[in-house]
């Protein structure tokens, strides 16, 4: 069976949209938003990468922005990183670097 390039973007499209009413309906995220806690509001765009469509790879996420009713970034969470809503790093997050263990002091 083949699907149409047209059939795939529309599904693409409507997992998309799903992802984003996702979010917009959780609680701490509209709490975040509402108040302005852009540090709260890219941990909440920052979860969104361990969500069922991301993990099954059903969505290939890359980033996450957040804009106000001007269209100005509140925030960004980018699959490797976190970015406040300014474009300063809020947080590093890599799932691929190893973890590290402290170095005792001789």
């Amino acid at each position: 069976m083949r699907i149409s390039v047209s059939e795939q973007l529309h599904d693409l499209e409507e997992r998309a949209r799903d992802l984003g009413l996702a979010v917009q309906s959780e609680p701490e995220f509209r709490r975040a938003l509402a108040s302005g806690q852009h540090d709260v509001l890219v941990q909440q765009l920052q979860n969104q990468f361990r969500q069922y469509f991301v993990t099954a790879s059903i969505i290939k996420l890359e980033k996450l922005v957040v804009y106000d009713t001007h269209y100005r970034p509140l925030g960004t969470a980018n699959a490797g990183n976190i970015v406040a809503g300014n474009g300063s790093p809020a947080a590093r997050h890599s799932s691929n670097a190893p973890a590290r263990a402290p170095v005792p002091n001789e």
